[in-house]
């Protein structure tokens, strides 16, 4: 049997979906005579490799080792004319499993293996879902490995030039490409430069640790009051304490210069959260000789709180109202304010003793959402007793 029928019988086995035996009469033909090998019959073998080692990942040293072969064998075909290329979706599929595994290191050598301008910008459907074209996938990976691996550089030019070159942008994209942006101007010292990017962020995304990147870089500006606004939504947010531990490091910086009483606080807090996982003390802390002994966990955590919510509404006049109804048990219950309809409250809000019906309170509203009605809703929060 001559090798083209070898290769007739082996793509006839692949459209059986028999991978195996039709990439052992491509693999051992290729190792006996690869110059008789035609551009369609290594697209062939390329195909079936795929297939077999690279689809899913079993193995991998045949998963990085078939998927780089396969960048050999065959050169990257430009999407926006052709539908399918192999070269491409290996080196995707390797992609994606590094950013699955967050090891950008590893990420850099395959993204320049690829031409974005050769990648379709078309989404594509799966799973009733919407995703990112190629092009927008290729850029998303390398701002974030570029920015992961400290090359700030090269993190700017290639979000850039995405921002300018991409015709849309799904899931936000752009907003995590100016992040990215203004996250590597941050690691280089330009903070000024960082701010309109991060600002510009903060407009769509309210995660907490965006107000922390702006928090730390108003305070490198020597901004402080700034600073300590974008502070407040950290501190307030329902994250682990462990997870924003170095806000209450920053904020101790920050008041150490004008209300030394509220930084001890914090740095005490910092302090306790460090030792409680082991952590590294910074030298500055260390010297303050902190006594954990004499400090209850939960009442600083509580004093500190109760800062944060004062600050926040500080240029904000309270609402009055009367509780009519309380459910102990489950631990909310309704105030009805002077003017204006029902309002929920949690009682962890209530800052006081005890809580009964007919009490008179004042209170602050926030924006709120009520599962039980799927709907937006405005709670009583931060409530005292008049």
């Amino acid at each position: 049997m001559n090798i083209r029928e070898d290769f007739k019988r082996a793509n006839e086995l692949k459209f059986r979906g028999d991978y195996k035996e039709a990439l052992e009469i491509y693999e051992r033909h290729f190792r006996e005579n690869p110059e008789s090998f035609k551009f369609k019959d290594k697209e062939n073998y390329a195909w079936i490799l795929y297939r077999v080692n690279v689809q899913t990942f079993k193995d991998e040293e045949d998963f990085y080792g078939s998927a780089e072969f396969i960048t050999q064998l065959v050169p990257q075909k430009d999407m926006n004319v052709s539908k399918n290329c192999v070269y491409t979706t290996a080196v995707f599929s390797v992609l994606n499993q590094l950013n699955d595994d967050n090891d950008y290191f590893s990420m850099i050598p395959w993204l320049d293996k690829i031409n974005p301008e050769l990648l379709d910008e078309k989404p594509y459907r799966k799973y009733n879902r919407i995703n990112k074209s190629k092009r927008e996938r290729f850029y998303q990976y390398a701002s974030r490995a570029y920015y992961k691996t400290g090359d700030y550089d090269a993190c700017i030019e290639v979000s850039t030039h995405a921002l300018e070159s991409l015709n849309s942008f799904r899931d936000d994209l752009d907003i995590w490409l100016k992040r990215n942006i203004g996250m590597s101007l941050k690691g280089s010292g330009k903070f000024k430069e960082s701010l309109p990017y991060l600002l510009e962020v903060i407009k769509v995304k309210h995660d907490w640790y965006i107000y922390r990147d702006i928090a730390e870089v108003y305070c490198m500006l020597k901004r402080p009051l700034d600073a300590l606004e974008y502070c407040c939504p950290v501190v307030l947010s329902d994250v682990s304490d462990y997870s924003k531990i170095n806000i209450y490091y920053l904020i101790y910086r920050i008041l150490k210069g004008f209300n030394e009483k509220q930084a001890l606080k914090h740095a005490q807090y910092f302090y306790l959260l460090k030792k409680e996982k082991g952590y590294r003390i910074p030298e500055d802390i260390e010297n303050l000789g902190i006594d954990e002994t004499r400090l209850d966990k939960l009442q600083l955590k509580g004093e500190i709180t109760e800062i944060w919510q004062e600050y926040k509404f500080r240029d904000i006049e309270p609402s009055h109202g009367t509780v009519v109804k309380f459910i102990e048990e489950k631990n909310y219950g309704f105030i009805r304010p002077e003017k204006g309809k029902t309002l929920f409250f949690h009682a962890s809000e209530f800052k006081g003793d005890t809580i009964y019906v007919g009490q008179k309170v004042k209170f602050y509203t926030q924006q709120a959402f009520d599962r039980s009605k799927k709907r937006e809703s405005l709670n009583a929060v931060y409530i005292r007793a008049e």
